[in-house]
């Protein structure tokens, strides 16, 4: 058998390897909310903190994702204008969905805090169902 010029495992440890896939992760999903408000605007959708309605909702928490990445893709921080300091919710997949950004704020972004990996992507379909094809 031959002999490997280059080994991976020989050079950079599990733990290395584990945070770059994590932070691929990240950028991906900072990627993602980039893409998802710039569909938004695309299509007119505002971003206004008094919407209530589901597709004003969706936008402004796409907003609020994005402006998280914005200013650190590793480490992204809910940073809530004051005029959005409120409740929001919204719809998807026949659940209701509530977050507290007044207490979000200043917190790290968690998917948990939308509801999941899942629910991440049912914001990304309920973008692509707003702004049309």
């Amino acid at each position: 058998m031959a002999r490997c010029i280059f080994s991976l495992a020989a050079t950079v440890s599990l733990g290395v390897v584990l945070l770059a896939a994590q932070n691929v992760y990240s950028m991906s999903l900072g990627v993602c909310a980039v893409a998802l408000e710039n569909a938004m605007e695309g299509a007119g959708v505002r971003a206004d903190p008094k919407d209530r309605s589901q597709p004003g909702a969706i936008r402004s928490l796409v907003r609020l994702m994005r402006v998280a990445f914005a200013h650190d893709l590793m480490h992204p921080r809910w940073l809530v204008d004051r005029r959005y300091k409120d409740t929001l919710e919204w719809d998807l997949g026949g659940r209701r969905h509530k977050i507290d950004l007044a207490r979000i704020n200043g917190k790290s972004l968690e998917l948990e805090d939308i509801g999941g990996m899942l629910s991440y992507l049912a914001i990304k379909n309920e973008v692509a169902c707003i702004v049309g094809p």
